[in-house]
């Protein structure tokens, strides 16, 4: 399967001082794994299910804390040049990744690891 054959999927945006009960609403209610936390257009991190689950299981209180305090902060950006791959180790299946990188010519393989985890690797299509 191509990434171009996927149905489109919008990525779920939230911006720095959005609270984690807010955070949480949204992903249900987009039926979203994660969402991402941008201000001013730029890439400040991401959030997922299982960064939530840690927030219960710790006693947080999600109407007061926002999610810069829970967010993967710096994710790493790689370019790739010619026949390149990148294989990306995740604790969810990167959904938005498929369609941001097939925006730009790549084809992904994806295998489930268990628990949630996902070993994806990108290629860049060539025609």
């Amino acid at each position: 399967m191509k990434v171009r054959d996927l149905p489109p999927r919008l990525l779920l945006v939230v911006d720095p001082g959005t609270s984690l009960a807010e955070v949480a609403s949204r992903m249900r209610r987009d039926d979203s794994d994660s969402v991402v936390v941008m201000t001013e257009g730029r890439l400040l991190g991401i959030i997922t299910e299982r960064d939530l689950v840690g927030v219960i299981a710790d006693g947080i209180d999600p109407r007061k804390a926002k999610a810069t305090v829970l967010m993967s902060a710096h994710p790493v950006v790689a370019r790739l040049e010619g026949q390149e791959e990148l294989e990306l180790l995740a604790p969810l299946e990167p959904v938005p990744l498929y369609h941001v990188l097939g925006a730009r010519g790549f084809s992904h393989e994806t295998e489930s690891l268990g628990k949630g985890d996902y070993r994806v690797v990108f290629r860049r299509e060539v025609d």
